[in-house]
Order: C-alpha cells, then structure tokens, then sequence
C-alpha cells in the first residue's frame, strides 16, 4: 500500500472542509474522487500533498508519516497536477526538467536528463519537447504538466480535474494515460473528476464526497447506482450498463 489516510479533518476557520476522511491507495490503481462543487475534493488533494496540512487524522505513505518528510523527500514521493496548468515562458523540455529539481539540486546530471527524455517517449510527446507551452492548446499543456509530475519519479501521483477544459478525445487520452501510468509504473494514481462516465471507465476505486464527508466508498464499479447518484449530487438519474461498463444519464 502506497497511501493510508486516517481520519483526517481540515477546519477553514469554523468551517469544516473535510470531516473523517479514511481511504487507502495501492500500487497499480487508479483512485477517483467524485463529489459536488464544494465537497472538498481539492482541500483532499492539497492535504495529500502535504501543501495544506490537516488538523487532525493521519496520512502515510509507504508507511511513513507525510508531516514528517521534508520538502524534497516530500516531493520524490508525490507528484502533484493541479487543476490549472500555468503556461510560464518555457519550452516543453525544460518545463518538464523542473520536475527533476528534488534531485538534482545546483546542476542538472545526465541523468536527470536521460529521465526526461524517457517520460518524454513514454507520453509520445517528443515532438512537443522544444515548443514553448505559451503555444501549446490545452491538451498538450496537461500533457506536459502530467509529464514533469512523472518526471520527479514519484510513487504516489495526484491530479485535480486533469480533464477540465479538454475536449472529448483529449480527455479519453489523459484518462487513458493516467491508468497506463499506473499500471506500468507501479505507482498508485488519486484523481478529483465531475465526470461520472469518464470516472467508471477507467477508474479502479471510487470515493463520493459531500460536505466534506465520504458518502460511499466503492471498491469496484458494480456499486454504483441512481439512488448513491442523488444522494450525493442532488439529481436523478439512469444508470446502465454497455459493454460491461456503468454510465449515467439525468432524467428529464
């Protein structure tokens, strides 16, 4: 097991953001958080990465206490995605190289650079290498963000809405990405999406968040139902199957 979380609690002032939170990660697997605006998928996130620290509960990975890894251990282990790519003045390549700071430290090594360049074959992404990311479409952008995550090598990868923005087939394509990664890498994968389809298809795990509470947490994609589907979001629903697959479409 790469992550454990336990209990974990995160007050904004008097307001509670996450209430209780227990979930596990494992190697090889594609955990997705679905929830509402406002369920505190992102505050689960930025607590994971250690970015926000919780006020109570407890959060390991590998077994070893987040609170207690410095910053560079801290960013060997976890590589984070956040919802917003920003496009700085660089060029793909050394954008991604970034993601090599917790290791190389005043000079870049071969290496590091040899690191790059395989990530950069992994995505088939080496004809956006020397292209500036001010110039990039959305799609490519997340691609080169994913890419410095994978870069740091990290054994546990956090994406916040890594399909935000994206048209259909780029969304099918990242998602597609994200499971190859973890199946391939041997790291786990914990995901916020609002796309409920897009989740139970390439999803292996699933947590329905709301008011900062775990609602239903599924093992595998056969609990899914209208009834978790309203509770959680406050419509109703359809939920069938094609192809072995659960999908949901809204009544009316």
């Amino acid at each position: 097991m790469i992550l454990d979380v336990q209990g974990v609690r995160f007050r904004y002032g008097s307001e509670v953001i996450l209430d209780g939170i227990t979930f596990s990660a494992r190697r090889g697997e594609v955990v997705i958080i679905l929830g509402p605006n406002g369920a505190g998928k992102s505050t689960l996130l930025r607590c994971l990465d250690g970015l926000t620290r919780p006020d109570e509960g407890t959060i390991l990975l590998d077994g070893r206490p987040l609170a207690a890894l410095d910053g560079p251990s801290r960013a060997r282990a976890v590589g984070y995605v956040p919802q917003r790519p920003e496009a700085a003045g660089l060029i793909a390549f050394d954008a991604v190289l970034l993601g090599r700071r917790p290791y190389f430290g005043s000079r870049v090594s071969q290496k590091d650079l040899r690191r790059v360049d395989a990530v950069f074959r992994t995505l088939d992404m080496e004809h956006l290498a020397l292209r500036p990311l001010d110039a990039m479409s959305g799609g490519e952008l997340q691609k080169v963000t994913l890419a410095r995550a994978l870069a740091q090598e990290p054994s546990l990868l956090l994406l916040d809405e890594p399909t935000s923005n994206l048209d259909m087939k780029n969304q099918v394509e990242i998602l597609s990405l994200l499971r190859h990664i973890a199946r391939g890498h041997d790291m786990a994968v914990v995901a916020t999406l609002h796309d409920l389809n897009l989740a139970f298809r390439f999803g292996d795990r699933f947590l329905f968040l709301k008011e900062g509470r775990i609602v239903q947490a599924l093992n595998d994609r056969s609990g899914l139902s209208a009834d978790l589907v309203e509770e959680v979001y406050g419509l109703s629903v359809d939920v069938g199957h094609h192809q072995g697959l659960p999908f949901v479409v809204p009544k009316g």
